[in-house]
């Protein structure tokens, strides 16, 4: 952990300065007035919604320690240095689930929070096949469980899938990319 406070100059004051965010507060100008606006700046990252054939995707239930509790959510993960989000989407879900991919189609991007956080998001389906063993960070905690679209939209509906970036992908996917 790099903590830090830069001196106030009128400009930014860092706060904290991480591998993959940095937390700091910058001058801003809106509707002609300066102003102070909290800024966090991290990695951009990437969202992949894998299918496996017959309607049958692949959610993770994963223990997030943040909020102290087991969550559905679909593999994702920041892009790191030199990466494209279509390799950081391939690396992403073969450590965490074991599965290659066999194609991967982009949905959308979108920043998940733009009143504070930098972080772009990029949303990708891909047609996947089992291929071998996860190999998770230390900090993953991950249970694969396969669902059927229908079974995630109900999911969905009674809150049984609370994060954001799966809810987006899964409802952008059946309403925009699915092949009809």
């Amino acid at each position: 952990m790099n903590c830090m406070k830069t001196h106030r100059n009128g400009r930014a004051m860092t706060y904290y300065k991480g591998k993959i965010f940095s937390l700091a507060e910058e001058n801003a100008t809106i509707k002609g007035r300066h102003v102070r606006v909290a800024v966090i700046r991290e990695n951009d990252a990437v969202v992949v919604l894998p299918l496996l054939g017959k309607g049958t995707l692949v959610l993770e239930e994963q223990y997030r320690p943040v909020v102290r509790k087991r969550i559905y959510e679909l593999p994702a993960g920041h892009i790191e240095k030199g990466e494209t989000p279509e390799h950081a989407g391939r690396r992403e879900l073969k450590e965490e689930l074991g599965y290659r991919i066999a194609s991967m189609k982009f949905m959308f991007k979108a920043y998940p929070q733009p009143g504070t956080v930098t972080s772009m998001h990029y949303f990708y389906y891909a047609k996947c096949s089992k291929s071998g063993k996860p190999a998770p960070e230390e900090n993953e905690d991950i249970i694969a469980k396969r669902v059927t679209l229908g079974k995630a939209l109900e999911m969905i509906k009674a809150n049984k899938i609370i994060d954001t970036k799966s809810i987006a992908a899964i409802l952008y996917y059946v309403n925009f990319a699915k092949q009809k």
